[in-house]
């Protein structure tokens, strides 16, 4: 049973154990560059020029997004098996990319803003291959990391891949004999085997036109953030158009036709032709081979036009849904909003915008192929639906633009029918959102930026239909805090000490850790502010890290100077996500010499539902190892008794504002002695926080606990 001490001495303790606690000073940190990371030999994209500079379009663009966020830019140009090492260390910020399924496990991405295709190149006298098919079985050189040859080892396994260092080695490997083809991004490849003069050429058709993308370590959300933003400002500014224009012709580099040739010459040919014609009288055989050079050069500007249509519609349009992409969308309902305008009509218009929030689930338990048919399906049916257009954001979100009212609940209900996929029913989990003009100048790129703000808002993972409100948008603040409290911690973080009080025995009998954090410039924040942008950077395991270490160090601190105390702390769900909560409390138990009956691990109510089999495990060995586990703020979430019988709690703390109605609600009077017996185990204690409100204290006591703490052996409460 802890010690029966004097107010006064505990305070002292606790005073004195938390200015030990109190770690050192913060210092600032000046604002580092962006680093991008990237491949030195991809030329005209980027590459090392002849002075080991890094050169190319994506530098150009690189430097421009510095520009526009007046923010330092370092360009770290290698082989690009060593710069995806490097993202994934951490030692660049950013690599431009083609935005993948199995990359999007890993990475984070900005919006597209370029498309390339691959193709398969061979020899200069084999015949052409109709897809990836004709593979199985050949060597194959591929970029080692890059997209082909992830997706290959994914989709042909019986190719046998031989990793090059860039584009450049693996044409050469073909030319040379060492690999039977190559598949490498084809402007690149083509321009390449042009230049160098090498006897290849491309044997395929154009394959999987894919977006190009800046991607940042997962989690990574202040650069994610800072390049979207950036990116958009030199969009939006123009600056991008003056940079594709001053490469235009790299980039869309291809040898020229006999097509051309003939188009090019034909000022030329065909008054030539036509002299001739007449100078000869029209001779007969001639007019049969002009006639033959019209029809080849038609046929040529046919086919041209044909790759052309092809390549633009591959690029505007998902490889998957075949509906419009997110800028072919954007660029759509523009249109229809200018010409919605100049009607003068009053009907109501919007942006909807639906995401299949549990397309990763599938993906990962049913397989790619199944969770691509998801997607597929579900575009099907939205393509059904009576909407002026649709659009496909990628990974499972979808746009719709509407003109007229709808009613969200019912479209959502319809939308989440089953799908039917190779034989499989799902249930797809949806989340959608609206955001409406409200003026008739607003752009469509603002309605979908405010759909997308609502859709991120919604808060139920079960799904849920939002409309956009302006309290949604993001406070810039907020990020720029979540950045300064990563540079900074824990710098002037400190953890203080909120002593428990038992009024019937005038003692202190426990004490709960509570963190602080003061910006460097902006002073102490808020918990209430601070905590929730914490938990949604995924940053709340680090504060209960350094919360737990010292509140182990002042319970060791208290029990050396004779007043041993038990001390609390607030873990979220977020700990509870990754395995091996209590494997961290035991090793840091043994490393500061801690005892377990000494601490106290509080949870809240909606946490414990989370992921609920994890947490009952966690809390099984906590409660096995001696740790003590309480319910904190209870009255405020679910509030079933019966609910939390399934989890091994030792304590239930009622939430104030519970107990405040206690004087105005006979409701919640009647409640409490109903359920004080009941609801602690043995062992357990019911700890009602006391009103700030003096005519409560006479009729209610702030804490029931056991007659015979020491033995954790009586369920029955004692006022």
């Amino acid at each position: 049973m802890l010690g029966r001490l004097p107010a006064t001495a505990i305070a002292a303790g606790l005073f004195a154990a938390a200015v030990w606690a109190l770690p050192g000073g913060a210092s600032g940190n000046d604002a580092a560059p962006i680093v991008f990371g990237g491949s030195a030999a991809y030329p005209p994209h980027q590459w090392l020029n002849e002075n080991g500079e890094p050169t190319g379009f994506l530098i150009d663009l690189q430097t421009a997004m510095g520009a526009a966020g007046q923010r330092p830019v370092d360009h770290r140009l290698m082989p690009w098996s060593r710069a995806l090492a490097a993202l994934k260390a951490g030692t660049v910020d950013a690599v431009p990319m083609f935005a993948s399924p199995e990359r999007a496990r890993r990475y984070d991405f900005t919006d597209p803003f370029y498309y390339v295709t691959h193709a398969i190149f061979g020899p200069e006298d084999y015949p052409g291959v109709e897809g990836p098919g004709a593979l199985n079985g050949r060597t194959v050189a591929v970029v080692e990391g890059g997209y082909a040859q992830s997706l290959l080892r994914d989709r042909q396994p019986k190719a046998r891949l031989t990793p090059a260092a860039d584009i450049e080695s693996a044409v050469k490997s073909v030319a040379s004999g060492e690999t039977e083809f190559a598949v490498v991004a084809q402007p690149i490849a083509a321009r390449l085997t042009a230049v160098l003069e090498l006897p290849v050429k491309q044997i395929s058709r154009p394959l999987w036109p894919r977006a190009y993308v800046f991607a940042v370590r997962e989690g990574n959300t202040a650069d994610l953030n800072w390049l979207q933003t950036n990116l958009r400002r030199v969009q939006a500014a123009g600056r991008y158009h003056e940079i594709y224009g001053d490469w235009r012709d790299e980039l869309e580099w291809h040898p020229t036709s006999w097509g051309e040739v003939l188009a090019r010459a034909s000022w030329f040919i065909v008054p030539a032709l036509l002299v001739a014609v007449l100078a000869l009288g029209w001779n007969r055989s001639l007019r049969a081979r002009v006639a033959g050079h019209t029809r080849a050069l038609n046929a040529e500007l046919a086919r041209r036009r044909n790759v052309e249509a092809s390549l633009i519609h591959a690029a505007s349009h998902d490889p998957i849904t075949d509906l419009p992409n997110r800028s072919e969308f954007k660029y759509m309902a523009t249109a229809h909003l200018a010409e919605h305008r100049n009607s003068a009509s009053e009907t109501p218009v919007g942006v909807l915008t639906v995401s299949l929030a549990d397309l990763a689930e599938v993906t990962s338990a049913f397989g790619y192929e199944t969770g691509e048919g998801v997607v597929r399906s579900f575009a099907e049916k939205l393509s059904r639906l009576d909407e002026n257009l649709v659009g496909d954001f990628g990974r499972g979100h979808f746009g719709l633009l509407r003109f007229g009212e709808w009613n969200g609940e019912e479209l959502l209900a319809e939308l989440s029918a089953p799908l039917v996929v190779d034989g499989l029913e799902i249930d797809p989990r949806l989340k959608a959102s609206a955001a409406w003009q409200t003026d008739a100048r607003e752009s469509a790129e603002e309605l979908i930026r405010r759909a997308e703000t609502a859709l991120a808002s919604t808060e139920s993972e079960a799904g849920g239909w939002t409309h956009y409100r302006p309290g949604m948008e993001p406070d810039p603040q907020d990020l720029l805090l979540v950045r300064d409290f990563r540079r900074d911690f824990p710098g002037t973080a400190q953890t203080l000490f909120q002593a428990q009080y038992e009024p019937a025995s005038g003692r202190f009998v426990a004490a709960e850790a509570l963190f602080r954090w003061a910006h460097p410039e902006l002073g102490p924040i808020s918990p209430g502010r601070l905590i929730p942008l914490l938990d949604k950077a995924n940053l709340t395991p680090r504060v209960t890290g350094y919360v737990l270490e010292s509140a182990i160090a002042t319970a060791v601190s208290l029990r050396g100077a004779g007043h041993p105390l038990r001390v609390s702390i607030n873990v979220s769900g977020s700990d509870f996500v990754a395995d091996g909560l209590a494997d961290r409390v035991g090793e840091r138990l043994n490393a500061l010499g801690g005892r377990p009956e000494d601490l106290c691990l509080e949870i809240t109510e909606t946490s414990l539902i989370s992921d609920p089999r994890k947490v009952s495990r966690e809390l099984e060995a906590l409660s096995e190892m001696g740790v003590s586990c309480a319910i904190d703020d209870f009255g405020t979430g679910y509030s079933s008794l019966s609910y939390l019988g399934h989890f091994p709690l030792d304590e239930v703390k009622i939430d104030k504002s519970f107990v405040q109605r206690m004087t105005t609600e006979a409701r919640h009077r009647a409640i409490v002695p109903s359920c004080t017996p009941a609801s602690p185990s043995p062992g357990s204690w019911a700890c009602v926080p006391l009103p700030k409100v003096p005519r409560t204290r006479p009729r209610w006591m702030p804490c029931w606990k056991p007659a015979a703490t020491a033995s954790r052996a009586s369920s029955t409460p004692a006022r």
